[in-house]
């Protein structure tokens, strides 16, 4: 029966959830500022394997809605500190307004640290928070989809997320740049290098003086990010590492990784194709299937052999007797027995304690074989079937 508004048991027992329809208008004026609205939520990893380099298992996501900034802050454990260092970093010098975030007790605390006005969702509906869910969905993604084109592993997600936000700032988003709306100085002037790229790299002095004297003033390697300040802010330094540290067998024992350069000489290409160097690597582990080689001999086929008439003893004319007359030690049989000889039949059935060229009553008519159908050689009763089969068949 349908719910009867007027009814207390109907209103007790069929109370409906509230529905989260997109409003036509919101309660507040859309914010045009930054920091006027920001949300904040985490991303955790269920797994030790989609750790990072740095023993990251949780990112923080901050999201502006004025102008669509975008940040993520991996980290190693889910404290305040962390929290709040990461709110300092996104907002700079710039006030904030208001945060809206859900319930975790590590935002509370961390935007009463840092003085940030809060709201929260309702406990339990993650509708109530659906613009930073979507963008730590929007993150996720992102940082997937990098690793991916890059062929890298995913302990790489630390420099891929960031890589990612940087990337969404400074694209068009809608009708403005989010890079564009918070700082009013138009296009970012730099080199966009897309990560896990091949570039070249001036390295780092202690890395430098290790080079040879006459040696390239630059060295290969791949592209892992941009170095952002507090407030969104680039002082032209990139995220690098040497493809040579990357060669390294020992880099990769005891859980290191190669070494990471923050370097400000960087050369990149654009008219040329992109190269991702971990790319066919990737490929071939991931997209190819090898199989072991079989170093064992395949077994003999089964070959045909002429069928043999009820009462023909044609084929053993040449098993029996020597028709030559040669008179061979053997009793007039042929020292090398032919295939037809080879046809034995088990010691299971009884037959074993027969004489072989003597067999008795119930053995040929178990069988349905002639007497003089049963050969000796070598010692063992063999015999010819009167049905026709294949030979070395049971």
């Amino acid at each position: 029966h349908p719910k009867n508004p007027f009814c207390d048991v109907c209103s007790r027992s069929k109370l409906p959830q509230r529905s989260h329809r997109r409003k036509r208008l919101d309660v507040d004026p859309p914010p045009d500022s930054f920091g006027e609205q920001v949300v904040a939520d985490h991303i955790v990893t269920m797994s030790v394997e989609d750790q990072s380099w740095y023993n990251d298992r949780y990112a923080i996501v901050v999201y502006d809605r004025a102008t669509k900034w975008l940040a993520c802050y991996p980290t190693a454990l889910k404290t305040v500190d962390h929290t709040s260092e990461a709110f300092r970093h996104f907002a700079g010098r710039a006030p904030i307004l208001s945060l809206w975030c859900d319930n975790a007790p590590e935002l509370l605390a961390a935007s009463r640290d840092v003085g940030w006005p809060v709201s929260t969702a309702v406990l339990g509906r993650p509708q109530s928070n659906g613009v930073a869910e979507r963008a730590v969905k929007r993150v996720v993604e992102g940082t997937r989809a990098l690793l991916a084109q890059a062929g890298m592993c995913e302990r790489w997600w630390s420099y891929a997320a960031r890589h990612f936000c940087h990337a969404h700032n400074i694209t068009k988003q809608g009708d403005y740049v989010p890079w564009a709306l918070r700082h009013g100085q138009g296009q970012l002037k730099g080199l966009v290098i897309p990560f896990g790229a091949l570039i070249d790299l001036k390295p780092t002095p202690e890395k430098a003086s290790l080079e040879l004297k006459f040696a390239p003033r630059v060295i290969p390697g791949i592209m892992l990010g941009y170095d952002i300040h507090p407030g969104g802010k680039w002082r032209h330094a990139y995220y690098v590492a040497g493809l040579t540290d990357i060669q390294a067998v020992e880099t990769w024992k005891g859980n290191k990784f190669p070494h990471v350069q923050t370097v400000c000489e960087v050369l990149f290409d654009k008219s040329k194709p992109l190269v991702f160097p971990f790319k066919d690597t990737c490929d071939h582990q991931r997209r190819r299937l090898e199989l072991p080689l079989v170093t064992e001999p395949l077994p003999s086929p089964i070959l045909d052999t002429p069928k043999v008439p009820t009462g023909t003893l044609s084929p053993l004319t040449d098993i029996r007797e020597d028709p030559t007359g040669s008179g061979s030690k053997s009793g007039g049989m042929k020292r090398n027995p032919t295939r037809a000889q080879r046809v034995m039949i088990s010691t299971s059935h009884g037959v074993r304690n027969h004489h072989p060229l003597n067999p008795s009553a119930t053995c040929t008519q178990k069988f349905e074989i002639p007497k003089d159908v049963f050969l000796s050689v070598h010692g063992k009763l063999l015999a010819l079937p009167r049905f026709p089969c294949q030979f070395g068949a049971p």
